[in-house]
């Protein structure tokens, strides 16, 4: 990195990062932050959008620190500047070019150092943050919960000091914090996937997106690249905390308890996202994610997974999986995933059950499988389809042989030519075991160039959720079971429905992968009488995967020809469609999906899909929603029945069926 001193510019595009009179300037052409560090410590004085300012010059407070470590704040505190650095990255697999500046600076009362990163785009209406601290000394709390704010902590910090902090501003005037978006990993225990939350009286939020703006959708939002708020390690019991005007958003994910002497611990990512109304709002949000975590199209991919059967492991042999993948292949799909049972160890339980196991348990199993799988590569080159495998990183030791691992995997890649793979079982108990998990997932991108891609289970246990660790995979979202399970884990088209309408307000919907059962699974016991999912038509339960990653959840050898048939076609359609899909952006239309509705997505690329849940009496209806100009003048139906006609901000959708669905490719 090249040092930055008095009048030296960095620039990159619109981007640049200069540092005078002791203040650090970031921007582009959209925005700039300006941060005073003639104290030795970061304070931000100013912060504009499109030049209207959204900070108080007043701020006093260091917009980053520590809990239970000294806040520049306290009449003991001294702090330096020790440096700025700064470099223009280059396009890679990880990221998108920017400018990465590297400020960092000292707390002289505790020895402790301090780096805080700023990740600057060309041309883009954000920019990100990141902390890190290294301390001689340990912080001075206790280290319980329980004890935060009650008569331990309390009373030897102030409030303040039992908090650690990414970023914070001073707002200007008129600028409020108006509510935050709670994400719910574990979607096994919930079909509640997002939850808006409203600002409670005393300022803590929780979520992983917090809006503040003006109250006309004038503002900004920090978005934590975090795990969801339940499944976090932090002491605080909020996420963002509002506190005598100042605006502070928290969760480095690490507990002041993993703290050891001289260890360098790193703070999850922390964007800030600039708006200046709703639609910039909710778009702007999509195009972070976009910049942040570039995804190529041939990661865009159809896969079969046959753990949704229910019986996969009692089926296991060469021939079978020989027949699945000819099956699959003849489903249209572009990849077969061959999930628990295929390794020499016996299954994923061992693991969760605390079995102690070596890396032998991940041999391919002589006894299933004769030690190898040369001739299911050879059938699935014969089929032109691609494979993919399921494994479980070794939770039960916090991933310390993640290297070790890495090379399992990768043999997979280089001797059979694997290129997808499933991670299930994560438990990111610990700062540590979120980082091993890390190394391995980066040693993999890194080691095939970007061919590597991971499946990421959110499914249970302590995950990255929907925006931590995007940058290595796609996210695997469902279980969703036509046997098995009553209750959340039963497959119904209205849930699946719901989950991906309520996630596509703020999530990239190709990034989901979304479960396509087979009616021959269906065990009608498990469900209530008129609630089945059967009461809808296969080509309904396809439809709703178009616009995200289908993940077709059966043994396809086990289903009728003509099941197969319906989900090549519509295969086939998302094969068509997800290059536009991939380069636009797709918003939710219509009503809340309740098994009464009629609602949809429209893709800024030229699509409409549209569905009429069972019980909507409406064949027509106008689906409003916060999309840019509908400047369409025509339409082709793709598949199911109806037509649309088109309004500035809405469409107008008649839908023949009940249930029913179409697709509309839009011609201007």
């Amino acid at each position: 990195m090249t040092a930055l001193t008095e009048n030296l510019r960095i620039e990159f595009k619109d981007a640049y990062a200069f540092q005078n009179n002791g203040k650090l300037t970031i921007g582009n052409a959209l925005f700039r932050r300006i941060t005073d560090i003639s104290q030795g410590y970061p304070r931000t004085i100013s912060l504009t959008f499109n030049g209207r300012e959204l900070a108080n010059s007043e701020k006093r407070n260091s917009d980053c620190c520590f809990m239970g470590l000294t806040r520049p704040e306290r009449e003991w505190a001294q702090y330096e500047m020790l440096g700025i650095k700064a470099e223009i990255v280059e396009e890679n697999i990880l990221d998108s070019p920017h400018i990465l500046v590297n400020m960092s600076y000292r707390d002289l009362w505790s020895g402790a150092s301090y780096s805080r990163l700023f990740y600057i785009y060309p041309g883009m209406p954000f920019h990100a943050v990141r902390c890190g601290v290294t301390s001689p000394i340990l912080p001075v709390l206790y280290w319980n919960y329980r004890k935060t704010n009650s008569i331990g902590n309390a009373r030897r910090n102030d409030t303040a000091s039992n908090e650690s902090r990414i970023d914070s501003i001073l707002p200007a005037k008129g600028i409020k914090p108006r509510f935050s978006m709670q994400f719910f990993g574990r979607t096994d225990y919930t079909n509640d996937s997002v939850r808006k939350r409203s600002i409670p009286a005393n300022g803590q939020c929780t979520g992983n997106i917090l809006f503040c703006d003006n109250g006309e959708n004038q503002g900004f939002c920090w978005l934590q690249e975090a795990p969801p708020s339940d499944e976090r390690r932090d002491m605080e019991p909020y996420d963002f905390i509002l506190r005598q005007d100042e605006l502070s958003s928290c969760c480095w994910g690490i507990s002041p308890a993993e703290f050891q002497r001289d260890t360098c611990y790193e703070s999850y990512r922390n964007a800030v996202i600039f708006y200046d109304s709703e639609l910039e709002r909710c778009l702007n949000i999509k195009e972070y994610i976009r910049t942040r975590f570039p995804i190529q199209e041939d990661k865009l991919i159809s896969i079969v997974n046959p753990w949704g059967c229910g019986r996969f492991p009692e089926y296991v042999n060469p021939q079978f999986l020989i027949e699945e993948i000819k099956a699959a292949a003849d489903c249209g799909a572009d990849c077969y995933q061959i999930d628990d049972s295929w390794q020499k160890g016996n299954s994923l339980a061992d693991i969760l059950n605390g079995r102690h196991t070596g890396l032998d348990f991940w041999d391919i199993s002589k006894t299933r499988l004769n030690g190898t799988l040369k001739p299911q590569v050879a059938a699935a080159k014969n089929a032109g389809i691609q494979l993919a495998l399921w494994l479980a990183p070794s939770t039960n030791i916090q991933f310390d042989d993640w290297n070790e691992f890495a090379d399992i995997i990768l043999d997979f890649y280089h001797k059979y030519g694997f290129h997808f793979f499933k991670l299930d079982g994560i438990i990111m108990r610990s700062y540590q075991a979120e980082k091993n998990l890390e190394k391995l997932m980066r040693k993999l991108r890194l080691a095939s160039n970007g061919e590597i891609f991971c499946n990421l289970d959110v499914t249970n246990g302590q995950r990255g959720g929907f925006l931590l660790f995007q940058e290595y995979g796609n996210i695997f979202l469902e279980n969703r079971y036509l046997l098995w399970f009553k209750g959340i884990c039963s497959y119904h088209p209205e849930k699946s429905l719901r989950t991906l309408w309520q996630l596509s307000h703020y999530l990239r919907t190709e990034r989901l992968q979304m479960e396509l059962p087979a009616p021959e699974d269906l065990d009608k016991a498990f469900y209530e009488p008129n609630k089945l999912p059967t009461d809808y038509p296969l080509e309904y339960w396809a439809a709703i995967t178009l616009f995200a990653s289908p993940l077709i959840w059966t043994a396809p050898s086990k289903i009728k020809p003509e099941t197969r048939a319906v989900l090549r076609k519509f295969m086939e359609l998302h094969h068509s469609i997800k290059s536009s899909l991939l380069n636009g952006n797709v918003y939710p239309v219509g009503q809340m999906p309740s098994g009464k509705s009629m609602c949809g997505f429209y893709a800024d690329s030229g699509y409409l899909l549209v569905f009429r849940e069972k019980d909507c009496v409406k064949s027509e209806m106008r689906l409003n929603g916060i999309i840019p100009d509908c400047n369409w003048r025509d339409f082709q139906l793709l598949a199911g029945a109806g037509k649309v006609r088109f309004n500035t901000h809405s469409f107008t959708a008649d839908i023949t069926n009940a249930p029913g669905f179409a697709l509309f490719r839009l011609v201007k």
